[in-house]
């Protein structure tokens, strides 16, 4: 994710992200969406509400680095 988009991680926005490889992907290229929940600048990383089928109600973090890219939020 390029620095300049930082600023349009925001509650309710939507982003499409890749697992780390210390997680042990099945498929390492698979995109994953999720509703972001929180932002933390500090750690460099957010926490979504995964919107994938069947990880519906689950919420994991995802650091800056495996954004792929950011979809347009609620309201926006």
């Amino acid at each position: 994710m390029k620095q300049s988009d930082i600023s349009q991680l925001k509650e309710g926005a939507i982003i499409v992200y890749v697992l780390l490889p210390k997680d042990r992907p099945t498929n390492p290229k698979f995109e994953y969406r999720g509703r972001i929940k929180k932002v933390d600048l500090a750690l460099k990383r957010v926490v979504v509400d995964i919107l994938n089928k069947g990880y519906e109600g689950d919420e994991e973090p995802v650091f800056f680095d495996q954004i792929v890219c950011i979809e347009q939020g609620e309201g926006e």
